[in-house]
């Protein structure tokens, strides 16, 4: 019996040896190991919606890109239409360019009377022009041409009142001219200044 108790003492103990290295592994190596594990799972996860994310706004920013030409394109047209500042001289050339094109005679006044330029610039409906009265004179087709013209100008120009006189013949005048008097406002995008 003393061998059986002996024996079965060793094999406890072998059990409780093999236990005791069992619950080692598990603790020591395994549960690390699967924790970290269930860690890169997780950061595999977070990293391939980051990756879903970031493929997204790159297919936005490449979609800005592509549209940058046509946007600079629109941004020209919209800056001539209404530039930053007055620019007194390009809007006198581009007034006198569509008079020669009609075959008009053009002269332009500020508003009272002053020249253009020398009052300080205004506002119209809270943006920020110049008030010019231009007189076109010439025949009739040609002035109504050039009023038409106005309308179609790269630069943004309001007329927000026209008459036309003219038709008789009179002292000095011939029979087919015709005056327009065009009051109206050129835009620009900056503040007034004087």
């Amino acid at each position: 019996m003393k061998l059986d108790s002996t024996t079965q003492r060793i094999g406890a103990v072998g059990l409780g040896a093999v236990l005791l290295l069992a619950l080692a592994w598990y603790f020591v190596l395994w549960s690390p190991q699967g924790h970290d594990l269930k860690n890169a799972k997780a950061a595999k996860a977070t990293a391939e919606t980051q990756i879903s994310t970031l493929d997204s706004q790159i297919a936005g920013l490449q979609a800005i890109v592509r549209s940058k030409p046509a946007d600079q394109v629109a941004l020209k047209k919209f800056t001539q239409a209404i530039p930053d500042n007055p620019q007194l001289p390009q809007a006198f050339d581009d007034l006198q360019t569509v008079a020669d094109a009609n075959h008009v005679t053009m002269s332009v006044i500020g508003p009272g009377g002053a020249p253009v330029g020398s009052a300080a610039p205004t506002q119209y409906n809270g943006v920020p022009a110049l008030a010019m009265t231009i007189t076109a004179t010439g025949a009739y087709q040609d002035v109504l041409s050039f009023v038409t013209a106005l309308d179609n100008m790269p630069r943004t120009v309001v007329i927000t009142n026209l008459s036309i006189s003219g038709g008789g013949a009179s002292k000095g005048v011939a029979a087919n001219t015709y005056n327009a008097q065009i009051a109206s406002y050129v835009f620009y995008a900056g503040q007034p200044t004087p």
